[in-house]
């Protein structure tokens, strides 16, 4: 009898992954091989080891979640179609092949993806955010380099020049285009915020790499974020609400903590 998975492994569909090893004309050993290529490519993917990994595998018994994606990757398939997860609960409830996973290792696939996204956030941040950081740098010497908090330097009248300028005003030649850099930074710390508030990314992880950096751009940019809400306030939006709230949320964490501390 197959053991169960648990919440670090997962049990695959092992006969529709042998019809794709099988597909691609493979043996056991060229499907080896194959994913120790991918792995030496990219460090995020698994090593499967041997080949007694893969016969456990196509046996639908419990294999590490990060060996399943490695697997999943070299059939070219995703690992929630290979472990059967394209199908809904009451299908899989009655239908599914012996070895589906269900339940914890569902969960735990789920869990394995809000990380891979979190990794993928991170791995992202230089290509995102380098040329706006970069023009900001460049119309707001010290905000981006200074060693210590530059909390204040982007006043209040700063902030409502760059939002009021106009294509082609000599008197604030480089704002226009500073006003859509630092709009692209906040959509993007946006886009951070949101994954975190629907945990479609791992909280852990987001928050050990992000908050000390989304807290100081928050407070450098707040009376930019102000100026833009005062200039929609008859609409009723609320620019970038998702990223605030966030770092409302961290600040009053943190705060707390360190009143517990005392």
């Amino acid at each position: 009898m197959s053991r169960k998975p648990s919440k670090r492994t997962i049990c695959l569909d092992g006969a529709k992954m042998l019809r794709l090893r099988l597909a691609k004309g493979w043996s056991q050993e060229q499907l080896l091989e194959r994913t120790d290529q991918l792995s030496r490519a990219d460090r995020t993917l698994a090593a499967i080891g041997s080949k007694r990994t893969i016969s456990r595998a196509e046996n639908g018994e419990p294999i590490y979640i990060a060996t399943g994606h490695a697997l999943a990757k070299a059939l070219g398939t995703s690992l929630a179609a290979l472990a059967g997860h394209n199908i809904g609960p009451e299908e899989q409830s009655s239908n599914a092949a012996p070895g589906v996973a269900t339940g914890n290792s569902a969960d735990a696939l789920a869990a394995w993806q809000r990380r891979e996204y979190a990794l993928k956030i991170c791995a992202e941040w230089n290509d995102k955010t380098m040329e706006h950081r970069k023009v900001i740098e460049a119309r707001l010497p010290g905000l981006v380099k200074s060693q210590k908090r530059a909390r204040g330097q982007l006043t209040r009248s700063r902030a409502a020049e760059i939002y009021n300028s106009k294509q082609g005003q000599e008197k604030c030649a480089g704002d226009f285009e500073l006003f859509f850099h630092i709009m692209a930074l906040l959509n993007h710390f946006e886009t951070i915020a949101t994954a975190y508030r629907h945990e479609v990314a791992d909280r852990t992880m987001i928050e050990e790499s992000f908050r000390d950096a989304l807290v100081w751009w928050h407070d450098n940019l707040q009376n930019f974020i102000a100026v833009c809400k005062e200039n929609v306030t008859d609409t009723g939006f609320e620019p970038w609400k998702p990223f605030v709230d966030l770092v409302r949320q961290w600040k009053a964490g943190a705060s707390a903590d360190a009143h517990a501390a005392r």
